[in-house]
């Protein structure tokens, strides 16, 4: 069963900007020493401050670096170079209310200031509501059919529900339920819940819970995540832990190792991945799992994986693309494997929306 939701995800536009780019820098350095009647008025104090607060943005010490930003526009805040420093900043920090407020004011004082119009642009695609809608089908073996209702406040907190069909020829038929909230917290932290369950029609007693709260940080450009997951009154608990950033060739990688004990039997699974944007609005997705392990739910999908048999192997391939701005439409097929040698094949079609 599968079904797509990434709360507050920046698009690939939005993480190349993030870098310390050319076009910012060299705003700064035409703006500070570009002509030297200013440079002589702005003085030796607040050159030093926006050269340091530069480094440590350029270093990822993004505390710092604000802290520098801000230190550089008290002392001469006529001079626009330090307010896009800080819009940059908070920017990169997820503070994107803030960081959007102050690209305006920027551009409202120098209505040329090229680097706050780029800040702008850069911000995530701000939407209140979203649609998700997937179809997955494995031949001669069942079907699932996913919609997804999302809202988002202000790039802080994001809450979407989900209901899920399934049909598994001879095995199971019945539905899930899906609620995740997401919540930024205080740069770089952030939390996270989910909460499905399962239900069969063939058999009205099945009922099944789980339950996975998580904690996020961003260290660098390395988005980290753990999180406790539980199933029913704790017959099933375990962790999942979960890094992506980016890696060579402009790559970015991912690994989601998870551990967890099924009534007293331990079992692990190890995914990794990569992905790559070929185009501006494609991403390439490749992924592998291996390992033994019963109860799994992958949460980054989600996908709820058979409760009977142990998964040993996973593969998936696919692509994902953003056009007319707001709509995605993700293909990928997957295969898997369990422990009585069961292999199973399945393909997925997911379009969303945000308004």
């Amino acid at each position: 069963m599968t079904f797509a939701f990434c709360p507050l995800t920046f698009d690939l536009r939005v993480r190349r900007a993030l870098w310390f780019n050319l076009g910012f820098r060299v705003f700064l350095l035409g703006a500070l020493l570009g002509a030297t009647a200013v440079a002589a008025d702005l003085g030796e104090q607040y050159l030093a401050a926006v050269n340091r607060a530069d480094s440590l943005y350029g270093a990822g010490r993004l505390r710092a670096a604000l802290a520098g930003y801000r230190q550089a526009y008290d002392l001469v805040p006529s001079e626009p170079g330090a307010k896009v420093g800080i819009g940059w900043t908070l920017l990169r920090m997820g503070r994107c209310p803030e960081a959007e407020s102050t690209f305006r004011q920027v551009l409202e004082e120098r209505p040329e200031t090229d680097a706050a119009r780029q800040g702008l642009a850069a911000l995530p695609l701000e939407y209140r509501y979203g649609l998700t809608l997937a179809a997955s089908v494995a031949p001669n073996q069942g079907s699932f059919f996913t919609g997804f209702a999302e809202y988002n406040h202000f790039y802080r907190t994001t809450v979407a529900l989900g209901l899920q069909s399934t049909n598994v020829k001879k095995q199971f038929q019945g539905f899930n339920t899906s609620l995740v909230v997401y919540r930024r917290l205080a740069w770089p932290w952030s939390f996270r819940f989910d909460f499905l369950t399962l239900s069969s029609a063939n058999d009205p007693r099945y009922w099944r819970l789980v339950y996975a709260p998580a904690l996020g940080v961003r260290m660098r450009e390395w988005d980290m995540h753990a999180a406790l997951v539980g199933w029913d009154w704790l017959g099933t608990i375990g962790i999942q832990l979960r890094a992506r950033g980016p890696a060579a060739g402009g790559l970015v990688a991912l690994a989601a190792p998870a551990f967890n004990l099924v009534r007293g039997k331990p079992g692990w699974f190890l995914p990794v991945g990569a992905e790559y944007p070929p185009l501006p609005w494609l991403t390439v997705r490749l992924t592998a799992g291996y390992g033994s392990i019963a109860d799994h739910v992958d949460l980054d999908v989600p996908i709820l994986y058979s409760q009977t048999e142990r998964l040993v192997a996973t593969a998936r391939a696919g692509a994902e693309a953003v056009f007319l701005r707001r709509w995605r439409a993700a293909l990928f097929v997957a295969w898997e494997r369990y422990d009585g040698g069961t292999d199973r094949a399945y393909g997925s079609l997911t379009l969303g929306v945000k308004f």
